[in-house]
Order: C-alpha cells, then sequence, then structure tokens
C-alpha cells in the first residue's frame, strides 16, 4: 500500500505542477510574463516527478519483482545518451614493416626495413641502409665508435683538422646490425660499430657499394659468401644474406630524398625513379672500377695518388 501511496501522491503532485504551468503559459500569451522560464519550468517538473518516482523505488520491499525493474528504469532516466551522429575518433594505425617508420613494436631484428631508421644530425647527410664508398682515411675495422652519429661526428672532427685538408672526411659509413654486419668482401669479418671515414672525389656524384634492399637474385647468388670460415671467437662463420644493407651511412652535408626506394641486385643498384649505377668495389682500382661502368666523375682523376 505504501508503494501505491506514494505513486499517487507524486502523481497529484505532477498533476498540479501540469496545471500551473498552463496557467504560466496563458500569463505569458497575455503579456504577463513570469520570472521562471519555461525551461526551468520543465526541468522543475522533471526533477520532481523523478524525486517522487525514488520515493517510491525506496520505500518497495527489496524482494519485490518491480524493485530491480524500478531501479533500470531510473538509472536510464539519469543517463544521457550519446548523440546519434556522435564521430569516434579512428584507433591509430598499427605499425607495418615497410612504411619507412620505425615505429613499437617494430625493432632491427623484427623490421630491418624501417629500423633503426635516421638516428643522426641533418647535415650528416645518413641515408638508412646505405654503404657509401670512397677512399679510405680512417680504417673502420680498428676504429669503433658506439653510434651512427658519434661516426658522423668523427668524420666532421676529421674534416676540420688542417693536415686532412688533402683527403678531408666527407663521408662514413656505420657497421648498423649487432653483431656483425653482412658483406661482399668476403674475407673479412664487420663488428657493429665499425665506423669507416672517407673521401669522395665528388660528393655530388657518390660512390656506393650497396644501397637499398637486396633482390632474391643477389641473395640467392651470394647465399654462402658468410658461410665458410670462422668468426673472431672460433665458432663457424653463418651469416646469411639479410633483406636490406645493413650498414648505414651519409655524405656530408648533402640532402637526402628518402621517398626514394634503391635496390642492389646483380647488375648494380636501381631506384624508385629510375636512376640506376653499378656497384663500387673498394678492392678493385680506378681502372677496373671504371672499366666495370663506375662513373669517372665519381672517381676522380688523382684517385690512388698518395
Amino acid at each position: 500500500m505504501k508503494r501505491r501511496s506514494y505513486f499517487r501522491v507524486c502523481c497529484d503532485r505532477v498533476g498540479v505542477m501540469a496545471s500551473e504551468l498552463r496557467n504560466l503559459a496563458r500569463q505569458r500569451a497575455a503579456g504577463n510574463e513570469s520570472s521562471w522560464s519555461c525551461t526551468s519550468i520543465v526541468g522543475f517538473c522533471g526533477a520532481a516527478g523523478l524525486v517522487g518516482m525514488l520515493l517510491w523505488i525506496e520505500q518497495s520491499p527489496t524482494t519485490s519483482r518491480q524493485g530491480p525493474v524500478a531501479v533500470t528504469m531510473a538509472a536510464s532516466l539519469m543517463t544521457t545518451s550519446a548523440p546519434a551522429d556522435a564521430v569516434q575518433s579512428p584507433p591509430p594505425p598499427a605499425a607495418s614493416c615497410g612504411d619507412g617508420k620505425c615505429e613499437p613494436p617494430e625493432t632491427a631484428n623484427s623490421c630491418m626495413a624501417d629500423c633503426p631508421g635516421v638516428t643522426t644530425p641533418v647535415q650528416c647527410g645518413e641515408e638508412p641502409h646505405s654503404d657509401p664508398g670512397g677512399f679510405a682515411v680512417v680504417w673502420g675495422a680498428s676504429h669503433k665508435t658506439s653510434t651512427a652519429a658519434d661516426c658522423c661526428k668523427a668524420c666532421a672532427e676529421h674534416a676540420a683538422n688542417p693536415k686532412n685538408k688533402k683527403r678531408p672526411c666527407n663521408s662514413w659509413v656505420f657497421c648498423n646490425t649487432s653483431p656483425q654486419c653482412w658483406s661482399l668482401d668476403t674475407g673479412n669479418w664487420h663488428g657493429f660499430g665499425e665506423c669507416w671515414l672517407k673521401w669522395q672525389a665528388d660528393p655530388t656524384h657518390p660512390l656506393y657499394g650497396q644501397r637499398g634492399r637486396f633482390t632474391a637474385d643477389f641473395r640467392t647468388k651470394h647465399a654462402n659468401a658468410h658461410k665458410t670460415g670462422k668468426n673472431p671467437d672460433g665458432t663457424r662463420r653463418n651469416l646469411s644474406v639479410p633483406t636490406h644493407v645493413p650498414w648505414t651511412g651519409g655524405i656530408m652535408g648533402t640532402t637526402v630524398d628518402r621517398s626514394v626506394q634503391w635496390e642492389t641486385g646483380l647488375d648494380g643498384m636501381r631506384s624508385s625513379n629510375g636512376d640506376s649505377t653499378v656497384l663500387w668495389r673498394a678492392w678493385e682500382t680506378r681502372e677496373q672500377n671504371l672499366a666495370r661502368g663506375v662513373k669517372p666523375e665519381s672517381m676522380g682523376s688523382a684517385w690512388g695518388d698518395k
């Protein structure tokens, strides 16, 4: 009986409020505006009705079958629904190997194509997955740095030293893969951190030994290049050809268009914009490189002079 009594009282109060609202509306139409706005009145009426309903719910027994339904109804009335046309933010795109960005969870081991990316100041001219050539002014096998940025810094310091004015460092190469970097000179072992400082005869026409991605034919032909002999620790060499050049390097002061993609194949290097060049080989003479098709402007006229 209590529930019905409270419900009847609430209904009566709501009825009185509705009658007062009609009277106020007539007064407003007659020009006698009330100090209350219609919005305030409606809000008050709604709140009063909700309070009455809650009082009725509060007095209902906990074992009533209508109790949970009533509570759910009250909760739904107090919940503000999201607009139907609300625009939800799309989820962030997942990291994709090959998009040129090294993003978690990508690592150098899981996605060599993107990682570790550019890690040096802009003046270093770094191009990931590249092996710039040139006349070696500091032998990398015995010159190691902790990072590619430190290698670039060493190149700048070498160039700033007046005693190196004949062949100042303008090209650097850093072994960016642990524990070692794959290379075509099969007689040598190249470990992480090797920092080669080089001099290019014409930085506007630079030399490269490897660049970008290795083609399938290239990887097949050289599959066993580093699988004979032993490593420095005495273990058997078993280094497979990676998907991309494991070195990183740069031509100092140049701007690299990283939207251009390179690949290294059996017949040389090709870019996505149609450029091509043959591989420069450090162990060959100037004449041998020229005979294979290396551009004369890249080799210079005094390459072998001491």
